[in-house]
């Protein structure tokens, strides 16, 4: 009953519940396939790709939603660490609250970009002053973050383009889908 006052809180649909799902699947399952090594960190541009998604479609709430829910999985999974979190959370939320005041693809990949290079990578170095025995560099977390940021929010970018121009974003072909019989169903 907590989950379902959550999820009333945040105002989703059991459609947005679905639609988070299968976007943390999707960055859970192909995150690991399209890491890139940077030094001691792995940059998991598919997580940026999916924040401006989710951003972009259900706003700031679900984003950070979707975004704790694929790093704990990832975390879980042994394909993510605890920088995850703030590597991830930040970029999300500042993603969704771009997207909503400016209405602007490239404002929720500024959000996600700077949320999660700037911010997320302040966060992580306090992270790893307490969770690395030694003495970390802020600035060593800020390249991995930001290029992974960067890389992601515009792949979300040009995503969403994509979308646009099927008609897909807005769910307008998709309604015609889900009502078009499958194929060989009157057989």
């Amino acid at each position: 009953m907590d989950r379902q006052r959550e999820i009333d809180r945040l105002g989703l649909s059991p459609r947005a519940v679905a639609e988070i799902a299968a976007l943390v699947a999707l960055s859970v399952v192909l995150s690991p396939l399209l890491s890139i090594p940077i030094g001691p960190f792995r940059a998991y541009p598919v997580q940026h790709l999916v924040n401006v998604l989710t951003a972009v479609r259900l706003g700031p709430g679900a984003a950070v939603l979707q975004a704790a829910t694929a790093s704990t999985l990832r975390l879980a999974l042994g394909t993510g660490t605890i920088f995850a979190y703030p590597g991830s959370l930040f970029g999300a939320w500042l993603a969704g609250v771009l997207y909503r005041r400016f209405q602007h693809f490239v404002a929720a990949a500024f959000g996600e970009a700077i949320g999660t290079g700037l911010v997320g990578a302040a966060v992580a170095y306090g992270l790893g002053r307490l969770v690395v025995s030694r003495e970390v560099a802020l600035l060593g977390f800020v390249g991995p973050f930001l290029l992974s940021s960067a890389l992601g929010a515009a792949g979300g970018v040009a995503l969403l383009l994509a979308l646009r121009r099927t008609g897909l974003l807005d769910g307008e072909k998709l309604s015609r889908f889900d009502a078009a019989p499958l194929p060989g169903a009157d057989e």
